[in-house]
């Protein structure tokens, strides 16, 4: 095991240094390798977005810092998560990212104040068991994999999706609300929430679902000809001028009103029914611009 703790960062020496977003191809020696990691960064980030510490770990990494975390699992191993905190987070692999599943670890979950960064090159994000345990705290997420995305949000706050590219299957659940997007917030002159941009994007069947409110201020879409199901357990589901569907077959399941009135939407086959087969308590309003809309 690796234990890394300083009060004013860690951070990488290379000659040819990663930066965040990088794909790597082909063999890279990594920074470390060992089982497991702890690692503290203190007032200071783990790594740096223009120099990424890479890694080879066979067991579980417990990531933190008061600024970023920035690491990239350039093995043949899964990155497998215990706890990663920071204002931001950069977190890389060229296999699987996953969640610990071992007793006594698997409480921990990502905790950003402002971004959550998440990219597998040859596999995906959790599992359909163990989604990625994120905690809803208005962080803007940031995902894509070659193949599926599972990401279980925690908390009763907003899960905020940007820009997700999953090659197959997206299933996101959130113990609170789901947005697409943002729009930024201000007071006065002072902006207190930057804009995310929504860009979610999935390759087969997929899925949201929230305990609360689902709001979609961004883009869905697929190529596909796949369904979208979204579900609203407590709650609507609505979008504002910004929020576009584009999906083939679309599901509603909610508790309160569906409100998807961009003119923009396009899907062919439209499922609504209320949560657990209740009737809906609210309005159903609901625009595409499908040139045959079938209704169940």
């Amino acid at each position: 095991d690796i234990k890394l703790m300083s009060q004013k960062g860690v951070f990488a020496t290379s000659n040819n240094p990663i930066a965040a977003g990088t794909i790597v191809n082909g063999v890279v020696t990594p920074t470390l390798t060992g089982k497991s990691l702890i690692i503290t960064g203190g007032k200071d980030s783990v790594g740096t977005k223009a120099s990424m510490i890479t890694t080879d770990l066979s067991g579980t990494i417990d990531a933190n810092s008061s600024q970023g975390v920035y690491i990239y699992q350039v093995g043949t191993h899964d990155l497998t998560l215990q706890n990663v905190a920071g204002k931001e987070m950069y977190l890389a692999a060229k296999n699987n990212i996953l969640m610990t599943t071992e007793e006594g670890k698997d409480m921990g979950y990502l905790n950003s104040a402002n971004s959550i960064n998440l990219q597998s090159d040859n596999g995906s994000l959790g599992t359909s068991e163990h989604g990625l345990r994120i905690l809803n705290n208005d962080a803007a997420i940031n995902a894509t994999a070659s193949k599926d995305i599972y990401l279980d949000g925690k908390g009763n706050g907003n899960m905020v999706l940007g820009t997700i590219s999953a090659s197959k299957v997206l299933t996101v659940n959130s113990e609170g609300n789901i947005q697409i997007g943002r729009n930024e917030v201000k007071s006065g002159d002072t902006v207190t929430k930057p804009e995310i941009v929504g860009n979610v994007q999935f390759g087969e069947d997929s899925s949201l679902t929230a305990t609360k409110k689902i709001n979609i201020n961004g883009s869905i879409h697929t190529d596909a000809d796949k369904a979208l199901t979204l579900t609203s357990k407590e709650s609507s589901i609505e979008s504002t001028d910004k929020g576009i569907i584009q999906v083939k077959t679309l599901n509603t399941n909610s508790k309160n009103a569906v409100v998807l009135e961009n003119q923009d939407n396009t899907f062919d086959v439209l499922n609504v029914a209320g949560y657990n087969n209740k009737a809906i308590e609210g309005n159903v309003l609901v625009k595409t611009n499908s040139n045959a809309l079938v209704v169940d």
